[in-house]
């Protein structure tokens, strides 16, 4: 299943640069941003049911879905059934054996890819490189000079709204394999929509500012660089506003049994084995991952509440705090082992922190609240002695 909220091709300057002229009304192929065309809401609340994304993602076929150019297009090659499995007792007690273990992971979770692409409106000036190298009896090769094409202002919301997005595809997602593409939890599919797409919006709004006030920005830039203003630096309205993007896409979590193919049977036996002791490995260490990011919150924070040895008192800033709400709130949500432990944790820690600011837990602060503090300080300290040693320090 794949689903697209923006077109993004990389079309890359014009050979003989841009030369500013009036930007067109519409210089990029926009995307039609609809929210009536997300995938359906609370749908990660029926899990692998009738209607439920996981559902959608196992039975779509390529063609079906929601247009192209808007945030949902659902394609997804539907496994045939495996016949080599039909009359065969060995495979499948091979696959009931994988369907009791990890094969529950594929109905509560799925893959997301994030990509996000920009214009980095910078470029590395050879000439003057060269220069400095010979000013100083260097070679021409042991430094660069990198200048800034355009004013800071004019991509610095782009470059903003670009980290967003990968702030929150890593907050609500736990690590699969290297890249963005990362496992994600049923539970958090509509909270990664309510939070990924009105980003990618935003994006969007703040390309077409960019795209409106382009030659306005390099006639400033001209300005400002002087001698090392080169317009062939400089690519077209069309292929700046191709090369800003963002897109999402979903997949299913590869299962055993769905491996089809005309080898050997013992050969199939094989490669099963092989995806089952992957998705085992790669799901230890994503459940590692979600059980160090709550204790680093943890422990962050009950740092800051403990007096040096000196009985001076760390500065608690409201960022460390704000980490530690936004753990409790995603950590269930991305609790696939369904560890009552941890999620009892959280819940305690959403009660004991509720309306609490870092002011109040600061003992030189007017707002200071030395019961709330005492409170705050025990559950912690008592939940970082659990959890600090379920998987170790995080490397």
């Amino acid at each position: 299943m794949t689903t697209t909220q923006e077109a993004n091709q990389d079309a890359g300057a014009n050979s003989g640069g841009y030369q500013p002229t009036l930007v067109p009304d519409n210089p990029m192929n926009r995307a039609a941003v609809s929210p009536a065309s997300s995938p359906t809401p609370g749908a990660g609340r029926s899990i692998g049911g009738p209607g439920s994304p996981m559902q959608d993602a196992k039975n779509a076929n390529p063609g079906t879905g929601t247009p192209a150019n808007t945030i949902a297009t659902m394609t997804q090659n539907n496994p045939t059934p495996d016949e080599s499995t039909i009359d065969n007792p060995e495979a499948e007690e091979h696959q009931s054996s994988f369907a009791q273990g990890h094969g529950l992971l594929a109905d509560r979770a799925m893959l997301v890819s994030l990509k996000v692409t920009g214009w980095p409106g910078t470029a590395q000036d050879k000439k003057v490189a060269e220069d400095v190298a010979e000013a100083h009896n260097a070679v021409a090769d042991v430094g660069r000079y990198s200048k800034r094409l355009l004013p800071k202002v004019a991509t610095q919301e782009i470059s903003a709204l670009g980290r967003a997005l990968r702030e929150v595809h890593e907050n609500l997602t736990l690590p699969w394999t290297t890249g963005s593409c990362r496992l994600l939890p049923i539970e958090q599919y509509q909270r990664y929509l309510d939070e990924i797409n009105p980003l990618i919006e935003e994006r969007v709004a703040a390309r077409q500012v960019l795209l409106d006030n382009y030659n306005r920005y390099i006639a400033e830039a001209q300005l400002e660089l002087g001698d090392l203003y080169h317009p062939e630096e400089y690519p077209s309205p069309q292929a700046l506003g191709e090369r800003i993007g963002a897109e999402y896409s979903f997949t299913p979590v590869p299962e055993a049994g769905h491996f089809v193919t005309d080898l050997a049977e013992s050969e199939l036996i094989k490669l099963r084995d092989q995806i089952e002791r992957q998705n085992k490995a790669k799901l230890e260490v994503a459940l590692a991952d979600m059980y160090r990011r709550f204790s680093d919150a943890i422990a962050k924070a009950s740092e800051k509440l403990t007096p040096d040895e000196e009985g001076k008192e760390p500065i608690l800033r409201e960022s460390v705090l704000t980490n530690l709400k936004n753990a409790a709130a995603t950590i269930p949500g991305l609790n696939l082992k369904q560890d009552p432990e941890l999620n009892q944790a959280c819940e305690q820690l959403n009660q004991v922190l509720d309306g609490v600011e870092a002011s109040h837990l600061r003992s030189k602060d007017k707002n200071f609240d030395a019961e709330k503090h005492a409170e705050v300080r025990e559950t912690l300290e008592t939940m970082n002695r659990k959890f600090s040693s379920y998987f170790g320090p995080a490397e």
